[in-house]
């Protein structure tokens, strides 16, 4: 790979004075007389790249500095579609992520967050990949999960329920109840929402979690903003509280801080609260749970005890989570 690493540097006019693998067969550091960077294999097409190098030019012109933008080759273009696959360059000049990780760096990343998701409120018309994913979409997946959980439950093509299929269903009740519930609340508000006006929509990362993020010399920066698209903003919003606030067990007081500094820098709308509400309360982890299970069945005999452990610790977080979500109305 390092001929061809080579090769598509000189797109960059850039010759290298070392490559080291990042991530075999998929990432490389480059270094340069004058600089470093990291070149990148990415799977998505080229309207998709070349919509997020636009909307990343943009953010960095507005002042965003947790982005890293794609470098232009010699030709002005956003990426390289080499024989072998798409290929993006960014800037690498950091310390590759060895600045220690603030205490509170959940508090610096959706600041951020919602500062972009603020200044990119107006790209719509310049959008050109991923468009957002609509309610509708999202509430038949919802019931699709709600019949598969029913269907597990009882499912004995095994000769009889496993142990983690009997932990399921004793907890069927519990788990349905939110399930359902933030169903009908999501078909509520849907049919609440002007057809026309629809939800406000911003650029959306879609993935933040701490493998997507790296901090270097105190300074966050977003990574792999390859799959993004303009989007509701509580797509990000929600997915981060369901990844992280489960490490501290729900804490709802943690959680209500880290809205609170959300929302000082862009307010959620009404409507937005109640799809966030909707967004927390179905129990999103336990379906992907299941899902798991079912596509890996059967899973060695300690790696069942696993998925229970897992399952037993989401349902403890139920009962908080649905605290959480009256907070919001």
């Amino acid at each position: 790979m390092e001929r061809q690493a080579k090769h598509l540097l000189y797109e960059y006019d850039l010759r290298p004075l070392a490559i080291q693998t990042n991530e075999p067969e998929k990432a490389w550091l480059i270094k340069t007389k004058k600089a470093k960077y990291l070149l990148k294999k990415t799977e998505e097409k080229p309207a998709q790249i070349e919509s997020v190098a636009n909307a990343l030019y943009f953010l960095e012109k507005q002042g965003m500095k947790s982005i890293l933008p794609f470098c232009k080759t010699k030709y002005g273009e956003s990426y390289i579609h080499a024989p072998k696959g798409m290929f993006t360059l960014i800037p690498w000049d950091l310390d590759g992520g060895n600045s220690l990780v603030p205490t509170n760096w959940e508090l610096i990343v959706l600041q951020e967050m919602a500062r972009i998701h603020a200044v990119s409120s107006d790209m719509e018309k310049k959008w050109t990949g991923y468009g957002p994913v609509a309610l509708r979409q999202i509430g038949a997946r919802w019931k699709e999960g709600i019949v598969r959980l029913k269907a597990f439950s009882s499912d004995k093509s095994e000769g009889q329920l496993t142990p983690f299929q009997r932990c399921v269903a004793e907890d069927l009740h519990h788990v349905l109840k939110p399930a359902v519930h933030a169903l009908h609340k999501l078909e509520e508000l849907e049919r609440g929402i002007d057809e026309d006006k629809g939800l406000p929509l911003s650029l959306c990362h879609g993935n933040i979690h701490r493998k997507n993020l790296l901090f270097s010399d105190n300074r966050l920066y977003f990574l792999n903003y390859e799959k993004a698209n303009y989007d509701t903003p509580v797509r990000d919003l929600a997915l981060f509280f369901r990844k992280h606030l489960f490490n501290y067990s729900w804490d709802n007081s943690r959680g209500s801080r880290w809205l609170a500094i959300y929302n000082k820098h862009r307010p959620l709308s009404e409507q937005e609260k109640r799809l966030l509400g909707c967004c927390l309360l179905y129990p999103e982890r336990m379906m992907s749970l299941i899902e798991r299970y079912t596509r890996d069945r059967p899973p060695a005999q300690n790696v069942e005890q696993e998925f229970i452990e897992r399952w037993q610790k989401d349902v403890k977080m139920l009962t908080k989570i649905q605290k959480f979500v009256r907070q919001l109305d």
